[in-house]
């Protein structure tokens, strides 16, 4: 007998013919006697949906409210799974963050954890029953409900793992794991059947969001090993385990994945030394998430070059209301861009660096940066996909084939 923490994603639970097949998986694991607690997403489209109907009803709403609001998706798939699991023979109850104490913090909207007491979850399990709890949420001081940010269900689910020393957990998504490339644009992706937390968190803090990135950093903290497979295949083995240390020695040179993000602005500006602080403090007052930049003496003059690339919709909020004094009116602006990045480990040794750098000198690059542990480039987004699949070949092919 095992202990075993399940999470399943929004698409895995999207409908009720998606929840009978996810309790006929948990049906096949209790037979064998396992003890099991299970975390379960909103139904695919609703969370989105309730924060559809709180902004048509006002362009602010309160975040205590809209988090009240936002933790409805999670307590009806929970209490539908345990309703279906209680139909078909298996023993199951419903728990939300409330009953079994997942305290965190006031931070609505993107709370943190701060202790799990447990509730009568350990009787549960000694007495056979499947837990079914709620994920992405728990509640403050005051008992008021809190969300854990957007993928907050991985979250839940390593944190239940750790707290009641779970011998497995099993997150379950729409992906078969993590790959070499994004399955969407990659010609030939490969599945990476193992891989560290540390560079999994690399992947994540460069857009590959297969699992939230505070989820990897508490699961590399507290030393949690986990795995990723897809729920519509059949078991946990045919996906990524993530776990503290791989077969990748530290003195060698290797390659991880790539990642993209595209629809971005890049905003360069030159700059005096002294007000360089005060550029930067623009885009971390106004919450804009920065996915570039590049500081550069210019020779002779003692003046700055400064690049920063930001989410094209984050840019007319900058334009209108952010550009003042001591900061320059004008700025070079230029728009769609996507950046690519190779990211890996010692990349400065690697045997393919020259075709790549070959390969970028023919593209139209409007910056890149290389550094030991990744090499990025912004480049138009009309030819991000070529590239991608251009690079993966050189990259990865003759490493998986």
């Amino acid at each position: 007998m095992v202990r075993i923490v399940q999470k399943y994603g929004g698409t895995s639970v999207a409908n009720i013919e998606r929840i009978r097949s996810i309790a006929t998986r948990v049906k096949e694991r209790a037979s064998l006697g396992d003890e099991i607690i299970v975390i379960v997403s909103a139904r695919a489209g609703v969370t989105n949906d309730l924060l559809k109907q709180a902004k048509e009803i006002s362009s602010k709403p309160d975040p205590a409210c809209l988090d009240a609001l936002l933790c409805i998706g999670e307590c009806e798939t929970a209490a539908l799974l345990a309703i279906i699991l209680n139909d078909m023979g298996v023993a199951a109850v419903s728990r939300n963050a409330y009953q079994i104490g997942i305290a965190t913090c006031s931070t609505f909207g993107n709370a943190r954890i701060k202790n799990i007491f447990g509730g009568d979850v350990e009787d549960c399990l000694k007495s056979g029953k499947v837990v079914v709890v709620t994920g992405f949420q728990g509640v403050d001081g005051n008992m008021c409900p809190t969300t854990l940010g957007r993928g907050g269900s991985d979250l839940t689910a390593l944190a239940l793992a750790y707290r009641f020393n779970a011998d497995l957990c099993e997150v379950y998504t729409d992906v078969d794991g993590v790959f070499s490339g994004d399955p969407r644009v990659i010609d030939r992706p490969a599945l990476i059947e193992r891989i560290s937390h540390d560079d999994l968190l690399e992947l994540a803090f460069l857009d590959n969001k297969v699992i939230q990135d505070r989820s990897l950093a508490f699961a590399k903290k507290a030393g949690v090993n986990f795995s990723i497979a897809s729920s519509f295949g059949e078991n946990a083995d045919d996906g990524t385990h993530v776990m503290g240390d791989c077969d990748c020695p530290c003195s060698e040179s290797y390659a991880i994945g790539l990642t993209y993000k595209t629809d971005l602005v890049l905003i360069s500006a030159i700059l005096e030394e002294n007000i360089f602080d005060d550029f930067l403090k623009i885009f971390a007052n106004s919450g804009i998430s920065v996915s570039f930049i590049k500081h550069t003496k210019l020779s002779g003059s003692g003046k700055f070059l400064e690049e920063i690339a930001i989410l094209s919709s984050d840019f007319p909020f900058l334009k209108n209301s952010c550009f003042a004094e001591p900061l320059p009116k004008k700025v070079s602006v230029t728009e769609g861009l996507t950046r690519i990045d190779v990211v890996g480990t010692k990349l400065e040794y690697s045997p393919w660096l020259g075709k790549v750098l070959s390969l970028m000198e023919g593209q139209e690059i409007f910056r890149s940066e290389y550094g030991k542990n990744g090499l990025s480039f912004l480049v138009k987004t009309d030819d991000y996909g070529s590239i991608l699949n251009a690079l993966h070949r050189i990259v990865f092919e003759e490493k998986f084939s």
